[in-house]
Parts: C-alpha cells; sequence; structure tokens
C-alpha cells in the first residue's frame, strides 16, 4: 500500500459509473412506475388527450359550420406549415384549451406527480446505491467501485465519514447533478421554461468538464462539494481517522531521522 493519494485511473471510473447507471436507471425507473399506478398517473394523460381531442373536433366542427368546407387539423404540422384553415382551427383550439379550467387543473396535477415522482425515484435510488451500500462495504464503494477495486475516500487520504458521503450524495449526485437537469428537461417538456433550460444544462455539463480537467485530483462536482476523491484500493493506504494520519506522519517522520546519518 502507498501513502498518498493513487488516483482511480479514468477508465475505472467510467466502467464503475457506467454499471452504477444502469442499476440506478433500473432502481429509479421500478420506484417511478409504482409511485405512477398509485397515483393513476395515465388516466390523468388520458383524460389530458381526451379533452385536446374534444376541443379539436369541437373547433373543427365550428370552422365548418363558419367556411362550409371542411378543415382536419393536423397537430404533428408546425405552425408556420399550416394551411390558413389549419391556423384558424389552431388559434380557436389554443383558445378554447386556455379556459379549459379542468384541462388546467389536471395538467398542473400532472406536473406536480412527475416533479414529486422524480425527487423520490432519484433521491431513493441514490440513497441506496451511494450512501447505505458503500456504509455496507466501506470505503465508499458502491457496487461498480466494488467490482472494479475503487472508491471514495478524504482528500488527505482518510477514510470518508458518513456524513461526508451523505453530503456527496445528497448535495452533489442527487441535487446538481441528477435533479436540477431533470427538473429543466421537466419544465422543458411541459413548456414552462424557454431557452434559458438548455443554456443551464450546458453551463452543468461545460462545469463538470472543467473540473475534472483543472483539479488536482481530476474531481467532479460531487467530489468537490465533499472534498472527495475516487482511488485505486488496491494501492491506497485509507486510515480511518485523521489522528492515525497524523500518527502515521509521525512513524514516517522518525524512521527518517533515525536512518539519516546526520
Amino acid at each position: 500500500m502507498i501513502y498518498d493519494l493513487q488516483k482511480a485511473s479514468l477508465w475505472k471510473r467510467i466502467s464503475a459509473f457506467l454499471f452504477d447507471i444502469i442499476i440506478f436507471a433500473i432502481l429509479a425507473v421500478g420506484i417511478a412506475a409504482l409511485m405512477s399506478f398509485a397515483l393513476d398517473y395515465d388516466r390523468h394523460m388520458d383524460f389530458i388527450e381526451e379533452r385536446k381531442n374534444v376541443h379539436i373536433a369541437m373547433c373543427e366542427d365550428k370552422y365548418e359550420e363558419m367556411h362550409g368546407e371542411r378543415c382536419e387539423f393536423d397537430v404533428s404540422i408546425a405552425y408556420e406549415e399550416m394551411s390558413e384553415g389549419q391556423k384558424e382551427i389552431y388559434d380557436m383550439v389554443d383558445e378554447a384549451l386556455s379556459k379549459d379550467s379542468d384541462l388546467a387543473y389536471t395538467y398542473v396535477l400532472l406536473l406536480n406527480y412527475t416533479l414529486v415522482m422524480t425527487v423520490v425515484a432519484v433521491l431513493t435510488s441514490y440513497a441506496i446505491l451511494e450512501f447505505a451500500i458503500p456504509m455496507i462495504f466501506k470505503n465508499g464503494q458502491t457496487l461498480g467501485k466494488k467490482i472494479f477495486g475503487i472508491g471514495v475516500i478524504r482528500t488527505n487520504t482518510v477514510k470518508a465519514s458518513p456524513l461526508v458521503l451523505f453530503i456527496r450524495m445528497l448535495f452533489g449526485k442527487c441535487t446538481i447533478e441528477t435533479l436540477m437537469p431533470v427538473f429543466i428537461l421537466i419544465m422543458m417538456f411541459f413548456g414552462i421554461i424557454g431557452i434559458v433550460g438548455p443554456i443551464v444544462l450546458l453551463g452543468l455539463v461545460v462545469l463538470e468538464l472543467i473540473s475534472v480537467c483543472v483539479t488536482r485530483t481530476n474531481s467532479t462536482i460531487h467530489d468537490l462539494i465533499s472534498d472527495t476523491v475516487v482511488v485505486d484500493l488496491t494501492t491506497q493506504m485509507v486510515f480511518e481517522s485523521e489522528q492515525a494520519l497524523i500518527d502515521y506522519k509521525k512513524k514516517i517522520h522518525e524512521q527518517e531521522v533515525a536512518s539519516s546519518p546526520y
């Protein structure tokens, strides 16, 4: 074992990450699916789709009464590519949808359900994979890290405490690196956020890359927040406490003094 940081190789980190992300995705999707079933999410989605179809049919009939000819509305066509009749129907549908209080209520309800399901699924999955399992395996090892012989310790080579692992998991991996981007994508899907969303997402990606390339320990955001580093446990010496580290340094110093000819 070697004293000093023995950073894990990039391929080991990537391999462990890919393994862990697959397990995380399976677990998170499973939790979200169970919550979706419990909240009757699909029924609300069907209600929104049915209401939209009803309004489209009504507006098509209204257009036919006004102009004496039938015009079929196609939601898959961009507004700029629509015929004048389709644009008129589109405007009528848009006005009708904006006045439908039941539709608006269900739409907001679905948004809230989506946010809650996302938070619970992501937080629970991370709590299991990035906190509970590392507490069992020791040295911050997830399933993927255990397979590839790497782990997470403090940058001073001291073992990461439960509090440090919790901060790394909750504020780094869960909040900044996962929930923030996912929330932005959800807002974009529901049409709540505009160009700001993609800009923030790009900024997070750039910040992550800069962090890995510039820092001495090649750390990602979650490691910077928790002052941790991913190391190769086959060669890394890990100290149980800061006092153990101090005692070891004293021992090394005494041995150097004793072996010095001066």
